[in-house]
């Protein structure tokens, strides 16, 4: 078996810009990057995950920096079962739209939030790992969740509020805890072993920050390429306000929110997907973990939009 393992684990956050990110890896002459990292939510035995986990990398060859990802992470859940197939050349690990049903309890049964347990699984297999941290403001966070995963919500319980209420929705509840995440990864790996991005940063001054990004990493910075990086967008407000009215509205929904699209009701469409109290109810939530988060950045995150 090949001595060489990932030096470092993306865990996320997911919907802050990892597309982006993957593209400027691929760019760089000195990163390697794999999607494996999933796998850390698999199996039950420690023995077991290890061997399977490192025989992915038993054909590579050594790079100055090799960085597995996957920004699933985030949630923190690990499977309660063992795979049920080959993951040999998945990237992804196994997913039921079951976890998008309102209602459904947390029992663990299918998936247990675990951000200590994940942490402690990638300690168990690679101890001289570094951890990377994408974070994204809550309320344009759990905005891009709800908006990617809307389509899997049965037809009649499609808001903000049913998707909280989905397993999914609860894990990413839970995960916008910026600082609970955090401080369990501090003391498997050590402060100085995470290094932690603020995507609203990224955005503004992204060569200072791949800058620092590539200070942790140890490689020297190489400037990104933005017209060949990928960049997912993720869906729009107004396309998931007129998804929205077309479940509502069947087919004849499709005709009058084309027909209309310039008046009434295309400037509802328009409007922002979360309501003011909604949006109120996210930032009230999630104000004193941004405080402690900010003291463990020793960064004022409300400086770049985030609820403290």
């Amino acid at each position: 078996m090949s001595n060489v393992r990932p030096a470092i684990i993306f865990i996320g956050y997911m919907r802050s810009g990892s597309t982006y990110l993957r593209s400027y890896f691929t760019q760089h002459p000195d990163i390697r990057w794999t999607r494996k990292a999933w796998f850390f939510q698999l199996e039950k035995s420690d023995e077991i995950r290890q061997q399977k986990y490192l025989d992915f990398f038993s054909s590579e060859f050594l790079h100055r920096c090799f960085i597995d990802m996957y920004e699933g992470l985030s949630l923190g859940y690990i499977l309660s079962d063992p795979p049920r197939k080959d993951y040999s050349d998945q990237q992804f690990s196994e997913w039921s739209p079951k976890w998008m049903i309102p209602g459904m309890q947390m029992d663990g049964r299918e998936l247990i939030p675990g951000h200590d347990e994940l942490a402690r699984r990638i300690k168990q297999i690679l101890p001289e790992s570094k951890i990377l941290v994408v974070l994204r403001n809550q309320v344009d966070w759990l905005r891009s969740m709800y908006l990617h995963l809307y389509g899997h919500l049965p037809k009649e319980r499609k808001n903000f509020t049913d998707f909280l209420d989905t397993l999914e929705g609860k894990c990413a509840i839970s995960a916008g805890n910026f600082d609970k995440t955090l401080e369990i990864y501090e003391s498997f790996f050590g402060k100085e072993n995470i290094h932690v991005m603020l995507l609203e940063e990224f955005s503004q001054n992204e060569e200072q920050t791949l800058r620092e990004l590539c200070n942790f990493m140890e490689v020297p910075f190489y400037p990104i390429d933005r017209k060949s990086a990928d960049k997912n967008i993720g869906k729009a407000h107004n396309q998931t306000r007129f998804l929205r009215f077309q479940s509502i509205l069947g087919t004849r929904g499709l005709k009058l929110a084309t027909l209309f699209s310039a008046g009434r009701l295309g400037r509802h469409l328009s409007k922002d997907v979360l309501t003011e109290h909604e949006k109120e109810m996210i930032r009230s939530f999630y104000a004193v973990s941004n405080y402690r988060t900010s003291l463990w950045l020793d960064c004022d995150l409300a400086k770049w939009g985030y609820p403290v």
